[in-house]
């Protein structure tokens, strides 16, 4: 069972422990460069507590107000920095980062 973050109507899957180390990473991204009270952080950490297999993570909800992209991509582009810099990810993990990863991120950018 695969589980994903889904923008725009459109799902980006992934294996459940590589969506699952996204959340977390994101989730700890978002509090040291937003501080730990901000809404993208305790987002993630709530998607955290409660992730479970075949989990869809809906990230419309947090794209509500101006900067809100800007912000969901400083997250996501030091999350993916730590991710594969702490080699979490083995080579097909690298190539899904490489490309559904960079779609999302694609995704978040275009609006």
């Amino acid at each position: 069972m695969s589980a994903g973050f889904k923008l725009d109507e459109q799902v980006f899957w992934g294996t459940n422990g590589a969506v699952e180390a996204y959340v977390e990473s994101l989730g700890r991204q978002a509090g040291a460069l937003l501080g730990s009270r901000h809404p993208m952080a305790t987002f993630f950490e709530a998607e955290l507590e409660g992730f479970f297999p075949g989990k869809i993570v809906f990230l419309d909800e947090l794209l509500r107000e101006p900067g809100d992209r800007q912000s969901l991509l400083g997250i996501l582009d030091a999350a993916t920095k730590e991710l594969l810099g702490n080699s979490s990810f083995s080579e097909y993990g690298q190539n899904w980062v490489a490309t559904t990863m960079a779609a999302l991120r694609a995704q978040i950018a275009d609006h």
